[in-house]
């Protein structure tokens, strides 16, 4: 059996260098409507799941070997790693949120039952939110920013009576970060019709090239072509590094923290929830 039309297509690029942006397109396509992301992903997890992995194919096509096996096998191989691995982030994710949620709504219904007692509900939740490890103060802090800053702004208010930290310097944290946030969706819109702008000049001037009779022209056109390329291959890696949540170097910016204050704290309230998440597996 032959090789597939996609597996030679990487075989020839990995020994002439040429149609890597193609490929790439081909490859995104191929695991945007797969078999693989429609039984995992719902149509907006495929979104989000391409926006992060699109940056890995260059890598996935340079890194792959014809062994007998066509590249598809070994797309589908890493492909669901990273779903499996997408879907388990995603899951640590809403528990955090969901424990979150609890202390919110919990508090709130404390209060309206016993509206005098606030400083005891207060201690009470605290504790709750502090009993699966000792989470600092900053490092909830820095979650309810990441998490609600943009999103859930309405939610910060929480964070202030958890943390101690003055609820008007959290929301005036909070508007910067929403402000950093829109601004870099708003970079990123910009930076699509760009994209687009260059795809329509691609395809006009690969045809172009495919009527072109003078060596001369075809030369300068090749040129160009490559050149579009080079755009729009800066341009999707680019897009595919575009968050709509705050990162912890402008969460950092905001709070006057050192950004490895920020990863730090943060990967402990990860790994905490994780120790926690497997300690109910084994007590069950």
């Amino acid at each position: 059996m032959g090789k597939s039309n996609l597996t030679q297509a990487v075989d020839d690029f990995k020994r002439t260098g040429e149609n890597e942006e193609e490929i790439i397109e081909e490859v995104a396509c191929q695991i945007y409507f797969s078999p693989l992301l429609r039984k995992y992903l719902s149509g907006e997890q495929r979104n989000d799941f391409l926006s992060f992995f699109y940056a890995e194919i260059p890598l996935l096509i340079r890194n792959y070997h014809y062994s007998g096996k066509p590249f598809e096998a070994y797309l589908h191989f890493i492909a669901k790693r990273r779903v499996l691995s997408y879907l388990k982030k995603q899951k640590e994710k809403h528990e955090i949120i969901r424990i979150i949620e609890d202390v919110h709504f919990a508090q709130a219904a404390y209060q309206s039952v016993f509206p005098e007692d606030k400083t005891s509900a207060e201690e009470d939740l605290v504790s709750r939110i502090r009993k699966i490890g000792k989470i600092s103060n900053k490092r909830i802090l820095f979650l309810f920013l990441r998490e609600f800053s943009v999103s859930d702004p309405q939610k910060l208010s929480a964070a202030a009576r958890l943390t101690g930290y003055n609820e008007e310097w959290i929301q005036q944290c909070a508007d910067k970060l929403r402000a950093l946030v829109y601004r870099r969706i708003k970079r990123a819109e910009e930076l699509k019709k760009y994209r687009n702008r260059i795809y329509f000049t691609l395809f006009l001037t690969e045809k172009r090239l495919s009527d072109a009779v003078y060596e001369s022209e075809r030369k300068s056109l090749r040129n160009d072509i490559t050149m579009l390329k080079t755009k729009l291959k800066t341009m999707n890696t680019a897009l595919a590094r575009t968050h709509s949540f705050p990162t912890h170097k402008e969460i950092a910016m905001v709070t006057g923290d050192p950004k490895g204050s920020v990863d730090s704290g943060l990967y402990y309230i990860k790994q905490t929830f994780l120790i926690a998440a497997e300690n109910k597996k084994l007590s069950a």
